[in-house]
């Protein structure tokens, strides 16, 4: 099962199970003080997702299958959930 880490201001601040879920989590990290705009103006604060094929291959510190930088637009939208 796919395993997404997720990097906020260069540290890790969660993990998903899905690219929806990641995008939540996201949006309950982001500093309040701060918009997506100022966050993505700084490269190395920008958000980040490591996807890895598996828990298991996150803890076997294998290589990210894929590194995914969601956009001002998709951190916007709201969350399906509410």
């Amino acid at each position: 099962m796919t395993f997404y880490e997720l990097v906020l201001q260069g540290e890790a601040v969660g993990d998903a199970g899905d690219l929806d879920e990641a995008l939540a989590v996201f949006r309950e990290a982001k500093p309040d003080d701060l918009t997506w705009q100022e966050l993505f103006a700084d490269p190395a604060a920008a958000p980040l997702i490591r996807r890895y094929r598996s828990f298991e291959a996150f803890l076997d510190n294998e290589d990210a299958v894929e590194i995914i930088t969601p956009s001002i637009d998709m951190l916007e939208q709201p969350s399906v959930d509410g």
